[in-house]
């Protein structure tokens, strides 16, 4: 009888295994198995690569994350009950770190942003405090030397009420750690202020050197309008960048519409600006780009030194290269016999290569592009093992084996 509690809870937990895998047997409907088919142009570049997305069924009402490598289409109701429960379909930029530096990454929040890469180091960066962040708390892994080194950075005097960490960056003396801060410069007041802060960290001996407000937003939400702030994507992911982009949009009402006889205004871009701040020489920049050369959505990334916006069209795809070293603005067209969905298409960047996954009327492709050029070097398709109808791939993220 002392151990009747633990009987009864093994029971619990082994039930709750049994009925996840008795309904997943019952609830599976029998998935289609998907691989890339070449439609033109070097199969080599994409060997080694994995999509990972949504499956939707519109005529079944239902969608479910896939995951689809060259050997094989997973489902995530095909997954076991621990991988779902540990992994998901996890971050790969994060799953890869949590490989190889098993030790390092224990503990750590799974935001890349926080962290930073190059062939030396790994760096993490997080905040510490209570009722409001204080101070971060810094860790740095030695490659080399497989030693690791941590920091406490206490903010001091400051009123901040939240910040977040949006990016990472390091050179051979300091860490740049790009925050979005929400804080009042009077306590008695309940207005607060959002803005961009650069805090930067000695490595040597992890002492405060620096706090650039790069930014500041007050967050004054009009009866007609407002700003907001967007960080532009890192195609480098955790690697050296030496700017760090933002968007400000300049949010402007547009009407209203009945939502169940509750009238709510709806807004909508009305503009946008583009700026660009560099770690080395703490100097911010506006991007010289006219709204109307955007599309819709202004996607948009930095990679290497390099914005690139890219316009979706019924005819293919528009990338605007910003050169912002010297501000040289160029535009490169790959154009398609598809007709493309609209929507929100997603760059990964690899090897000097654009990969961009979209979806037409015809199903889900794959453009890949060089980056330089603006030449297409691959196109592939999609393809499963039977006849689909409506039926579509929406794949958010691209990676290499």
């Amino acid at each position: 009888m002392r151990y009747w509690k633990v009987i009864v809870l093994a029971a619990i937990v082994i039930l709750g295994i049994g009925t996840y895998y008795i309904q997943n047997a019952f609830a599976s409907p029998d998935y289609p198995e998907f691989h890339l088919e070449k439609v033109s142009g070097d199969e080599g570049v994409v060997d080694g690569l994995i999509f990972m997305g949504s499956y939707i069924d519109n005529y079944k009402e239902f969608g479910e994350d896939v995951r689809i490598t060259p050997e094989d289409t997973i489902y995530q109701s095909e997954r076991s009950y621990f991988d779902n429960m540990t992994e998901g379909f996890q971050d790969s930029t994060i799953k890869r770190l949590q490989s190889d530096y098993r030790k390092f990454m224990r503990g750590k929040n799974e935001s890349s942003s926080s962290f930073f890469e190059d062939d030396k180091r790994l760096i993490y960066a997080d905040t510490f405090g209570k009722e409001s962040d204080e101070g971060f708390k810094i860790e740095m892994l030695d490659k080399e030397t497989n030693e690791t080194t941590d920091w406490q950075v206490e903010i001091p005097e400051n009123n901040i009420n939240y910040l977040n960490v949006v990016d990472v960056q390091g050179d051979e003396k300091d860490v740049f750690i790009t925050t979005r801060n929400y804080y009042t410069h009077n306590p008695n007041e309940p207005e607060t202020e959002e803005g961009y802060h650069v805090y930067r960290i000695n490595i040597e001996n992890g002492s405060l050197i620096g706090d650039e407000v790069i930014y500041e937003n007050k967050v004054d939400h009009s009866d007609k309008g407002w700003t907001d702030l967007m960080e532009v994507k890192n195609g480098t992911d955790i690697g050296k960048e030496d700017y760090f982009v933002f968007r400000l949009d300049h949010m402007k009402e547009v009407g209203e519409y009945d939502e169940y006889n509750d009238y709510e205004t709806y807004y909508k871009t009305d503009s946008s600006d583009f700026f660009a701040y560099h770690f080395g020489t703490n100097e911010l920049k506006e991007l010289k780009i006219p709204n109307e050369r955007l599309g819709a959505d202004k996607t948009a990334y930095v990679h290497e030194g390099v914005v690139y916006f890219l316009n979706q069209t019924k005819s293919g795809f528009e990338f605007i290269r910003y050169q912002l070293d010297d501000g040289e603005l160029n535009t490169m067209e790959v154009p398609t016999t598809l007709d493309l969905n609209e929507g929100n298409a997603t760059i990964t960047f690899h090897d000097g290569k654009m990969f961009i996954p979209v979806s037409s009327e015809e199903g889900t492709n794959l453009f890949v592009i060089d980056e330089k050029t603006g030449k297409l070097v691959y196109e592939g398709k999609m393809s499963a093992d039977r006849e689909l109808e409506n039926v579509s791939l929406d794949f958010y993220e691209i990676a290499f084996e």
